[in-house]
């Protein structure tokens, strides 16, 4: 709509004239109505009624006539009320009229929010709900009579499922209501502070919209609209007046897409246009209504700083891309007053009183490091990095040679991407700040780019890892590397000089590459293939004799660089080899046949003692003559024995595991001593990936000992989407009613001589009980198992991101994960957490590495995407993990008994109780305890239940929490004078619609976040509080102070909105 000249009010949909400073709101069921000349109709009522806000709706549905109900309303206050309407919009034709007035059209069209297909069965009919703003009625306080009348032309149709009269400020979200979670409450700025814009709103344009291009969720849009172009043939420009009420230096924020190279140029009050630089986007997120990974994103852009004078202006758009001059905007704003957008939020100066139970927005922007945060570890991360040397295998221990004491690590992956120099430091001074002590660099070629045909690098892209790697040590971060990904890492180009006929079968089986044009990715074949991993061993060679000008020295020599992993997610024992099988690799096939035969005859010298050894059971494909056997691929590796045309054929599945091991072996033993010739003297891993089958299970642990330390990776949660959020399916399941599953199960691969980490994990979102996994690994992992080093998966930023960051299932930078980690890493760094007993200890002679079937039962073969999940039945019980720790050991010796469990295991009660006494998991209520003298706290499902502390007794409100308390002296928990509370629960991002148990994401919304406040009383053992003060995000403390009772108990809720708080006695 163009309205001229305008000065811009931020009131939108969320500020109203209010009679009072009391806000008023009136809730009512559709199905509710003191009238009704309305006839449902079965079909049209079969939906999901769990998502409706009273578990029902009003509907009408009826050739005959049109449907009519009422409601009585008693209206508690004079005041301008806005109307939100729940109700069947698809086709609908819905009018209201209040006090038997004049009737009013419903106008859905181009004005509904969190649509969702409510339909039982799914199909894509008329059965849609959405909300949807009717208007602002100024109503009397007193009572009221509102009909709706259905009118629609198919069957008079309409359904109403509530509908919300309020003086808040308060946007719906399913069907949450004002002031009961999930509404963001603020007061915008006063119009002379800040000056908003919606994309749609131009006064002039010359712009060609595309129905391709505009097919996005539009629900996320400020306006649920945006201005648009896309046209081959000439650029778009859009015209927009505006008046300054105050002469001021505003911040110029614009909401737009940036993706596909677009190019979008600006001009103010004529001047030349100048060019929107796309750096530091925020927000980012696809927006595309098909999910598809196209060009349809938005971010905000801080464009920089102008200074306007008070009177009129006028601002163009131009929208110059190369493809398709393709240009959109969502909205812009200049504004004078603190602002960091997210998602469709508008700049604010105050806020709203907010209830107990109210969610709250997380918004943050960059770190501003205040002297007076409580949340800064930093002191706990000595700098810089190598001070103490490098870092060695003590046993199964990681120590600097010139430490007395063992090093843990708590870590992230992290790259520096675009960044810019400063924000590399900013980002390294947060990770420190939150304590972490250690990045991930994967793929370390995917930062620095590939040799060239010379052998060099690209300069610029091996300074700016220069640089970033400097910037960690500054700051006492160490490095571990990632250097290749045979999977997806291309690596391999035409000038290595690989054998032509190797070189054009992997060029075919690289389906999306040109390998004349393009790099190869060697996929699994490189556990194979010498000429593959000396290729490889090119990039180590070049990397590790790298001299960085910003630290003087080679990367070898710098004991800052920790970890060497030799290869991501790769080895012999993997699904993608049975493309031999399968006679899609017939080069390298022939080759493996060659060297199959080869071992099978030194092992067993005659074709007739390989066939009693077979009973007799050759392959079709057996040619003992030629020299070459049959192969195999791993989905015949069945955990009780060999499957499909092997079935029965144990020892030669055994044989052909046995083959595969010592070509492993091989393998990494030699690129143990390639990198040690090469200089390099910290602590290495071969890699991080399970067996296809599960018959090679433990014999794929086994070669992962050749280096000095075990790793592996795992996810849980998630859900529809693969890689990214999307509507859909949620993983629900939490962990804290199946100990030793889901992340955890991997505790069952720890090597009872070796060092043990996890570079990638992560509990992905949208699962709502997210907030268990970080206290899980820190508490389990890291204390009572023992573990040398957790890696969350995966950061590459500066900051915290905003809502889902990207829409991404792998996103450190969320409350959930960095912001747990400042009570989670001193908890590590100081010891909190004792290791446990050893309660199971189990070895594997060679008898049973090579059984031809999975003799322990531990595989994690099954599962989707990242997912690992165990197959078959554990020998060890997964619910040892959360008594003592679990080794295992290859060799012929008996292992030694562990101790009487009885007095850890409640098998009745479901509770397991730790070695250290330290820990109990009550998985029959889903409730941990975190009961170290020092760090205590509380996770799981502990509503309506009061919990009784060695220092601390907590009564809880909330479904689920996450509740730790640490004592930032470093005393015990109830002699401690200074108490970080670090209160996390459920998060979900505005607008997000899930069903009521959680288990299916109807709408993902956008940002800013929203976090449901930890409801809690607190009592103290030991003195009384002298203070307790709620934080802001930075660690800083708030003005206000929670209320302190007489006998030093004290309530943390949504009022506060923040989930740190200090307490001082």
């Amino acid at each position: 709509m163009n309205t001229g000249l305008r000065c811009f009010l931020l009131a939108g949909i969320f500020l109203f004239p209010l009679p009072c400073l009391q806000a008023a709101s009136i809730w009512v069921e559709g199905e509710d109505a003191h009238s009704k000349n309305n006839r449902p109709h079965s079909w049209y009522d079969s939906v999901k009624k769990d998502v409706l806000s009273g578990g029902n709706w009003i509907s009408h549905f009826s050739s005959s006539g049109e449907g009519l109900v009422g409601y009585q309303l008693d209206v508690p206050a004079d005041g301008a009320y806005a109307f939100w309407l729940r109700a069947n919009h698809v086709k609908a034709a819905l009018s209201y009229r209040l006090d038997r007035g004049s009737w009013v059209p419903v106008a859905f069209k181009g004005n509904l929010r969190g649509s969702m297909n409510i339909a039982s069965d799914n199909k894509p009919d008329l059965r849609f709900i959405s909300w949807v703003k009717v208007g602002s009625l100024p109503l009397r306080k007193g009572r009221v009579v509102l009909e709706f009348r259905m009118h629609s032309e198919s069957s008079h149709h309409g359904a109403i499922d509530c509908f919300c009269l309020t003086t808040e400020a308060w946007v719906p979200s399913g069907a949450s209501k004002p002031g009961s979670g999930g509404s963001v409450k603020s007061r915008p700025a006063d119009p002379k502070d800040a000056i908003w814009i919606e994309g749609e709103d131009a006064d002039r344009r010359t712009t060609r919209p595309h129905s391709w291009y505009d097919s996005v969720k539009t629900d996320t849009l400020s306006g649920q609209k945006w201005l648009s172009h896309f046209n081959k043939e000439q650029p778009g420009f859009a015209e927009y007046r505006f008046e300054v009420l105050a002469s001021d230096v505003f911040t110029f924020w614009l909401r737009a897409n940036a993706s596909a190279g677009a190019r979008l140029s600006w001009s103010l009050d004529g001047s030349p246009y100048r060019l929107v630089e796309w750096k530091d986007g925020r927000g980012s997120m696809n927006i595309a209504s098909d999910n598809k990974p196209d060009m349809r994103f938005i971010s905000w852009f801080k464009v920089g700083k102008l200074n306007l004078k008070a009177g009129r202006h006028v601002i163009t758009f131009r929208m110059d891309s190369p493809s398709h001059h393709h240009g959109a905007i969502d909205c812009f704003t200049f504004t004078r007053v603190p602002f960091v957008p997210s998602g469709a939020n508008r700049p604010s100066v105050q806020s709203l009183a907010a209830g107990p139970g109210d969610w709250f927005p997380f918004v943050a922007d960059d770190d501003p490091f205040p002297r007076d945060s409580v949340i800064d570890v930093s002191r706990l991360i000595e700098a810089p990095a190598g001070k103490h040397g490098f870092l060695k295998r003590d046993k199964d221990r990681l120590r600097f040679e010139k430490a007395v004491r063992p090093v843990k690590f708590w870590a992230i992956g992290s790259a520096p991407r675009e960044m810019t120099v400063a924000q590399m430091k900013q980002a390294a001074k947060w990770y420190r700040k939150h304590g972490v002590n250690m990045v991930r660099q994967h793929t370390v070629i995917a930062t620095t780019g590939l040799l060239d045909a010379n052998g060099n690098f690209n300069k610029e892209k091996l300074d700016r890892y220069d640089r970033w790697f400097a910037a960690m040590k500054e700051e006492g971060i160490y490095s571990a590397w990632s250097v290749i990904y045979p999977h997806h890492g291309a690596f391999l180009q035409k000038h290595d000089g690989y054998d032509p006929a190797f070189f054009y079968e992997l060029d075919r089986l690289n389906a999306n590459r040109d390998g004349n044009r393009q790099p190869l990715a060697v996929s699994d074949f490189i556990n194979l293939d010498r000429r593959l991993q000396d290729i490889a061993l090119k990039y180590f060679r070049k990397l590790l004799q790298h001299r960085n000008p910003y630290t003087g020295l080679a990367y070898k020599d710098d004991p800052a660089l920790a970890i060497l992993e030799f290869q991501n997610e790769s080895n012999a024992f993997f699904h993608s080899l049975s493309d031999m099988f399968l006679g899609r690799a017939p080069t390298f096939a022939k080759m493996m046949r060659g060297r199959f035969h080869a071992f099978v005859k030194e092992k067993y010298r005659t074709k007739e003692a390989v066939s009693r050894a077979w009973s007799k059971k050759w392959s079709p494909r057996d040619n003992w003559e030629g020299g070459e056997l049959a192969l195999q691929g791993a989905y015949h590796w069945g955990a009780d024995g060999p499957l499909f045309e092997y079935r029965g054929q144990v020892q030669r599945t055994a044989d052909y595991i046995e083959f595969y091991t010592r070509l492993q072996w091989e393998y990494y033993s030699r690129r143990q001593r390639e990198v040690r010739e090469l200089g390099f003297k910290g602590v290495t891993v071969t890699t991080a990936w399970h067996s296809g089958g599960p018959a090679a299970s433990m014999a794929n642990l086994f070669c992962d000992t050749a280096a000095d330390m075990i790793d592996r990776h795992n996810y849980h949660g998630g859900g529809s989407g693969g890689h990214v959020i999307t509507e859909g399916k949620v993983n629900n399941e939490s962990h804290l009613g199946k100990p030793g599953r889901g992340l955890f199960n991997l505790a069952l691969f720890q090597v009872e001589d070796r060092p043990f980490g996890v570079s990638e994990w992560t509990m992905m979102p949208p699962a709502p009980y997210k907030a268990e996994a970080a206290p899980l690994f820190a508490f389990y992992g890291m204390g009572l198992q023992g573990w040398d080093a957790s890696y969350h998966f995966n950061c590459a930023q500066s900051r915290y991101g905003d809502g889902w960051p990207n829409l991404s299932k792998y996103a450190s930078h969320t409350p959930h994960y960095m912001g747990q980690f400042p009570a989670l890493a001193f908890a590590i760094h100081r010891n909190h957490l004792s290791e446990g007993e050893v309660v199971k200890s189990r070895q594997m002679s060679d008898k049973q590495l090579f059984a031809g079937k999975d003799v322990a039962g531990q595989a994690r073969s099954a599962g989707t995407h990242d997912l690992k999940k165990l197959v078959g039945s554990p020998v060890t019980p997964t619910e040892l993990i959360a008594i003592g720790r679990v080794a295992m050991g290859f060799s012929d010796q008996r292992p030694s008994p562990g101790p009487d469990l009885t007095p850890y295991w409640d098998q009745k009660r479901k509770i397991l109780r730790s070695t250290t006494g330290e820990l109990v998991w009550d998985y029959g209520n889903r409730i941990v305890e975190v009961r170290s003298s020092k760090t205590q706290g509380l996770i799981g499902f502990a509503e309506g239940k009061t919990i009784d502390l060695p220092g601390v007794e907590l009564s809880l409100k909330t479904p689920f929490v996450s509740l730790i308390f640490t004592p930032l002296d470093d005393l015990e928990l109830a002699l401690s004078k200074q108490i970080l509370i670090t209160a996390l629960a459920r998060d979900k991002q505005t607008g997000s619609i899930y069903n009521a148990d959680w288990s299916q994401l109807t709408q993902v919304g956008g940002p800013p976040l929203l976090l449901e406040p930890v409801q809690a009383s607190i009592r103290l053992k030991g003195e009384p509080p002298l203070m307790v003060r709620p934080l802001d995000v930075y660690g800083s403390p708030k003005s206000t102070q929670v209320a302190v009772q007489a006998d030093g108990s004290f309530a943390i809720d949504g009022t506060h909105r923040t989930f740190y708080y200090e307490i001082k006695r």
